[in-house]
């Protein structure tokens, strides 16, 4: 228990200090941008630090003059977003895993 809290702790911290993803891209969609970002968290297993993945997706719109985010997609959509999620993975495949 004590292990995963401080598992916890150390997610929160390095989520209140901004990281920035170690790699996105975003794409134009016709009607805002699908962007895909992978990010990079090391964590204790067995008293060793490894490197894992994480990937988001999510879309970004202008309503009138504000900028809002989504996690949804219209269909005519999906293949973009099929196509970012693949290109997340390729570069997590070939990503050295730091141990």
């Amino acid at each position: 228990m004590a292990q995963a809290n401080q598992r916890k702790s150390r997610h929160n911290n390095q989520r209140e200090q901004k990281e920035s993803p170690i790699w996105s891209r975003r794409y134009w969609t016709g009607r805002g941008n699908v962007e895909v970002a992978v990010w990079s968290n090391m964590i204790e297993q067995d008293g060793n630090d490894r490197e894992v993945f994480s990937a988001t997706i999510k879309k970004t719109y202008k309503d009138g003059e504000e900028y809002k985010e989504s996690g949804s997609f219209f269909p005519e959509e999906l293949s973009l977003v099929a196509f970012a999620l693949q290109e997340a993975f390729s570069f997590i495949s070939e990503t050295p895993h730091r141990q």
